[in-house]
């Protein structure tokens, strides 16, 4: 079963993954890691270093190569949840967990994007379920997985400390309480030496981040629970809570339960409050997905650990798991139609053809057709219309390129672009439309707009 789960995990993120369109974020990683310098990527080296190192002089750095280290690292994830439970006597834990983990919508977008985010999945990950080992044996190579998971995570990226730090810190107080007298003291160390690591290497870029409060990339307080949740599935967040709360207080291993529940719970609020302060994108929460998942499985595990014969144990659990992986198969379906990204690779294709001597191009990200289309040279869109009207007004015609973009009600780019959407809407024609249409409530296309000085 665990051999089909990984089967499983390859087929579904291995799909398409060099034909999506470089998008968001994915131009960043794909300039800093074909130009790296360690001043640009010191808060998150590995993932870059990686690239720059191992993955460009093999593949290059074009979409296989920018994806190789998520894609890896995203199907390492199935058998890692599994085989790390075994060993911690959670063996059916980990089989439900792989389950859910290898058709989780959220955790296959990140598998098949061109950023760091599964590598902080898997080493947070081992990082959390080594402590529990650690706490139950005491054994180095617990020990080993702790100080190992927790520093590759953090170099991966600094989300992952909020996580780590907080897991630490309950396993300190677990230990003063009921561990031997030499080790309360280092654990009790332990917490404020890596707090005081986390203030001083990660305050300042908090501050920046305040700065940026009305960026349009991220989501404030409740917005960014109900879009983890709606990430996660309802099914999966349901589980994922009632099981961290039987866990914790109702279970034989308690302490374990308060790990995962605190690994997971205690971030998300974090984040939450924080980011009403400051520019907090819901992917730094993904840091927490896996001890929600891990969570849901175990409470799914105990279904089949009832009175009832054998027989109808399994068809339980079979169809408790079906369900819980059946939550999104609709986000599933549509990120199979478009890769959950804007299609900037077909729009710069169609661009080549269409655009003649004479004709400007204005974009918003002029990154993305620098990837596609040097030779293009777009216009970055300006965020003012009267901005876009000056550009417009000069001889020749304007080819606007705009995102037109639904994400679950969540207005992404509106708040940006209002008055430039108004404008073009008032005063251009649509040209053509770029994009597949989903199953779900999203929708990512591309609007080319054709303007013209004439009224």
């Amino acid at each position: 079963m665990v051999a089909a789960m990984v089967l499983l995990t390859l087929a579904l993120r291995s799909y398409n993954l060099t034909e999506w369109s470089l998008s968001d974020d994915e131009y960043w990683s794909w300039q800093d890691s074909e130009f790296m310098t360690w001043k640009n990527v010191s808060i998150r080296p590995l993932y870059y270093a990686l690239n720059h190192f191992v993955v460009m002089p093999i593949v290059g750095m074009r979409e296989l190569g920018l994806r190789l280290i998520p894609f890896l690292a995203g199907v390492v994830a199935v058998p890692a949840i599994y085989l790390t439970c075994r060993h911690l006597n959670l063996r059916l834990t980990g089989l439900t967990t792989s389950a859910l983990v290898a058709v989780g919508t959220w955790h296959l977008y990140w598998s098949q994007f061109a950023r760091y985010y599964t590598l902080v999945f898997l080493f947070v990950l081992i990082c959390g379920l080594s402590i529990i080992g650690w706490m139950r044996e005491r054994r180095v190579g617990w020990a080993l997985g702790v100080v190992g998971g927790a520093v590759l995570a953090v170099l991966s990226h600094p989300s992952a400390l909020m996580v780590i730090g907080c897991q630490i810190v309950v396993a300190a107080f677990h230990v003063q309480r009921v561990g031997p007298h030499k080790l309360r003291w280092t654990w009790l160390a332990a917490p404020g030496l890596l707090l005081a690591v986390g203030v001083w290497r990660y305050a300042p870029i908090l501050m920046d981040w305040m700065k940026a409060q009305e960026s349009s990339c991220c989501h404030t307080g409740v917005a960014l629970i109900l879009s983890l949740v709606n990430w996660m599935t309802a099914p999966v967040m349901i589980f994922a809570v009632v099981g961290m709360c039987v866990w914790s207080f109702a279970s034989d291993d308690q302490h374990s339960g308060r790990i995962v529940a605190t690994g997971a719970i205690v971030p998300t609020a974090i984040f939450a409050v924080l980011s009403n302060f400051g520019a907090i994108s819901l992917s730094y929460v993904f840091a927490s997905a896996p001890f929600y998942f891990l969570a849901a499985g175990w409470l799914a595990a105990r279904i089949a650990q009832g009175d009832a014969p054998v027989g109808m144990r399994r068809v339980l659990l079979g169809t408790t798991v079906a369900a819980l992986m059946g939550g999104n198969l609709v986000g599933v379906a549509s990120h199979f139609r478009d890769g959950g990204r804007l299609p900037h690779k077909e729009a710069a294709r169609a661009l080549e053809t269409m655009i003649e001597d004479g004709d400007r191009l204005v974009v918003e990200g002029t990154g993305y057709f620098a990837f596609y289309a040097p030779q293009l040279a777009p216009l970055e869109l300006p965020y003012d219309s009267t901005d876009l009207k000056s550009i417009v007004e000069l001889s020749g015609r304007t080819w606007v390129l705009a995102p037109l973009v639904e994400r679950a009600g969540y207005g992404y780019y509106e708040r940006q672009f209002a008055s430039v959407y108004r404008w073009l809407d008032d005063s251009c024609d649509i040209a053509s439309e770029f994009g597949t249409p989903r199953l779900d409530f999203r929708r990512n296309f591309l609007r080319l707009y054709a303007c013209s000085t004439t009224p």
